[in-house]
């Protein structure tokens, strides 16, 4: 049976799917791609290999490649970070340049630029 491309999602030149308003909408030479969301890698021009999944995640990516980011603003601000790891509603969010980061939970490791660290819970705000 052949691949069908699910209602609402496309088909990119690269091996790149999209699916929501803006996801992936300015890719240029950025290559196995997959975008789910609204604005998901909505930045996007040559990072590879990213997958995107919720609302704005990955959204500032440009050239940032191996990245997975799903939930809510995500690795929303990556721009040029590569290998990063984030799932939960804006885990790993301020990231923009750090590389080999694991975030797990809504908003950790939210205002990281490092490399190399690994966060799992929740940033817990308090008054």
């Amino acid at each position: 049976m052949p691949f069908s491309v699910p209602q609402n999602y496309r088909l990119l030149p690269n091996d790149n799917i999209a699916g929501g308003v803006d996801a992936l909408v300015n890719n240029i030479f950025g290559r196995n791609n997959i975008a789910l969301g609204n604005s998901a890698l909505r930045s996007n021009t040559n990072g590879g290999d990213n997958l995107g999944i919720g609302l704005g995640a990955l959204g500032s990516n440009i050239r940032g490649d191996s990245n997975l980011g799903i939930g809510s603003g995500a690795l929303a601000w990556n721009s040029t970070g590569s290998i990063n790891l984030s799932i939960g509603v804006g885990a790993l969010a301020w990231n923009s340049t750090g590389i080999q980061n694991l975030a797990i939970g809504v908003h950790s490791l939210l205002n990281n630029n490092g490399s190399n660290n690994l966060a799992i819970g929740c940033l817990l705000y308090t008054s």
